[in-house]
């Protein structure tokens, strides 16, 4: 299943409205819609809820008004929240629509304190982390399936990894000239150089990263090396939603 739910953090000043217009007994009606208009007119500049309405441009019309401010059962999870939410149902987690928007690598430099810091935790706690740090998510987009689908997650840890066949992100693309090439993905620039413009011109959806470490052009790179690059290239590509993983 593909599934959503609300994120919490952006639309906390939501929330906040929300019981305010529920205490105040307001009903789905033009006397309601004409007062919360009113409410949103009035609010103090410093007020939570202005992060949402500046940039919901639907709110023009009542019905969003509505569904966005008197909604009789609305409900916003955290990272936490989602899984055990999908576990409480009996389902497994088999991941975000867009790892971009939960794993560190857009948003916090790898070699910095914090970086370091967030590589010893679990994924789980990273998801958490950059959620409640950087309160860009209003919504989470996730998949989950039955027990018996057997899914297991993508894992470098191991060895297993060599074995993944990388597919390219759709809406992605990608221009390099020499051993310098940029990845644009909606609002993503990713610069890539030296073995990992190789690797990605070799991503087709049909070789393994397996393939793409033994190919010949790499025999002057020591064995190791290219290993090493291909972990960290194809990891990062991941976590950042530009590259999809197939067994």
């Amino acid at each position: 299943m593909h599934l959503m739910v609300y994120g919490y953090g952006p639309r906390a000043g939501i929330y906040m409205l929300q019981d305010v217009f529920r205490r105040l007994g307001l009903g789905q009606d033009a006397h309601g819609i004409e007062l919360v208009r009113s409410v949103l007119a009035g609010l103090p500049k410093y007020h939570y809820a202005h992060w949402w309405v500046s940039g919901a441009t639907e709110l023009v019309h009542d019905a969003a008004l509505v569904d966005t401010f008197l909604h009789p059962q609305d409900r916003a999870y955290s990272v936490p929240e989602v899984l055990a939410f999908v576990e409480r149902c009996g389902l497994v987690f088999a991941g975000w629509e867009d790892n971009s928007t939960y794993y560190p690598d857009l948003w916090v430099k790898r070699e910095s304190s914090l970086g370091k810091a967030l590589e010893r935790l679990p994924e789980r706690d990273q998801w958490a982390v950059i959620e409640n740090l950087m309160l860009q998510i209003s919504q989470h987009c996730f998949f989950a399936c039955r027990p018996e689908r057997g899914f297991v997650s993508v894992d470098f840890s191991g060895d297993g990894w060599l074995g993944y066949r990388p597919v390219l992100h759709p809406e992605a693309s990608a221009e390099g000239k020499g051993d310098r090439a940029k990845i644009a993905l909606r609002k993503l620039d990713v610069a890539v150089s030296g073995v990992d413009v190789f690797f990605l011109s070799q991503v087709d959806g049909k070789r393994t990263i397996r393939d793409m470490i033994a190919e010949p052009r790499l025999a002057s790179v020591a064995e190791v090396s290219r290993i090493n690059h291909a972990h960290d290239f194809f990891s990062r590509m991941w976590r950042l939603g530009v590259l999809f993983l197939e067994r």
